[in-house]
């Protein structure tokens, strides 16, 4: 039986919150220059590099790339020989949650896996105008095809301006 302590886990996921919410992966960002390099309206071209030197002003100062209100979704994956010490595996994504953000609420998945590691991932989304979750069944399971569809239906009902991030993630094992 492996050991984790609360205090590990809710620093890990401290940590996981500030660095979804203040860098994009590679992939991403080469998808976002790529998409800029072919578009042929000047404004949205101009919009995604806009987008691109925030994001990379965000990832070297430490700035949210979400602004306004954040919902933070965290996904555990427990290995069955694991045992949290100083108390639960829930109250510690929350203290970390609550630590990183000033809020210790979280909507959340977990999932009893073989072997002694604690898979973590942090899936944060921004809000549209009437406060409401703008991909509200999205989960880190969801596949490929579903978030470019679900991506592209949020991006015609909503202000490119205002679009941006949507979603913003990482993950860490322990």
């Amino acid at each position: 039986m492996r050991e984790i302590s609360f205090e590990q886990i809710a620093r890990r996921v401290e940590w996981l919150y500030h660095r979804a919410s203040t860098w994009l992966p590679p992939d991403i960002m080469m998808g976002i220059e790529c998409a800029a390099d072919e578009e042929e309206n000047p404004e949205i071209r101009k919009a995604l590099e806009d987008k691109m030197a925030h994001a990379k002003h965000a990832a070297e100062e430490g700035i949210p790339l979400l602004s306004g209100e954040i919902r933070p979704q965290v996904t555990a994956r427990v290995g069955r020989d694991i045992h949290v010490t100083g108390g639960s595996l829930e109250a510690a994504i929350l203290e970390g949650l609550r630590r990183a953000s000033g809020a210790g609420t979280s909507s959340g998945r977990l999932a009893l896996i073989a072997g002694d590691r604690l898979h973590l991932q942090i899936m944060l989304q921004g809000l549209d105008q009437e406060g409401n979750l703008i991909f509200p069944h999205l989960s880190p399971e969801t596949n490929p095809d579903e978030i470019r569809d679900l991506v592209i239906e949020a991006a015609k009902r909503a202000d490119l301006s205002t679009l941006w991030p949507m979603i913003c993630q990482a993950s860490c094992t322990i």
